[in-house]
């Protein structure tokens, strides 16, 4: 006697033609990632001129000019002078706010995002001329 132990072949039942089992395909493997940059993105000479210095995003999150939204200045703005441990920014990753210093001494010639933008690891926030 059959029942649903025991299996269709062995019950003499014919299997439902019209269901059959699609091709068995290897999975692609993932292209290789590319080299990772340092840990820590250093401010780089800018394309400008030798005294043009990028300070860069050391990470993934979001850049906020402000220390908080109802703060009427922004950290720095085009014209203002740092110091290497001048907090240029705040970037929030993970609900951790991490204030950006400069790491560089010099004037602030641009500002490169907005404020509440995205930015990604190694992205150009502040260009700073270091001859002054």
């Amino acid at each position: 006697m059959c029942d649903i132990w025991n299996s269709a072949s062995a019950c003499g039942a014919v299997r439902n033609p019209s269901i059959t089992p699609g091709p068995v395909t290897q999975p692609v493997p993932a292209p290789a990632a590319p080299a990772a940059e340092p840990a820590v993105v250093a401010s780089q000479p800018a394309d400008d001129d030798e005294n043009t210095v990028l300070i860069k995003s050391p990470m993934v999150g979001t850049f906020y000019s402000k220390a908080n939204p109802e703060a009427a200045e922004a950290f720095v703005k085009v014209g203002d002078h740092v110091a290497s441990d001048t907090t240029v920014c705040i970037i929030e990753a993970m609900k951790v706010f991490n204030e950006i210093p400069a790491e560089v001494t010099g004037r602030i010639i641009a500002v490169l995002v907005e404020n509440e933008e995205a930015v990604e690891f190694g992205k150009p926030l502040f260009k700073v001329d270091t001859s002054k």
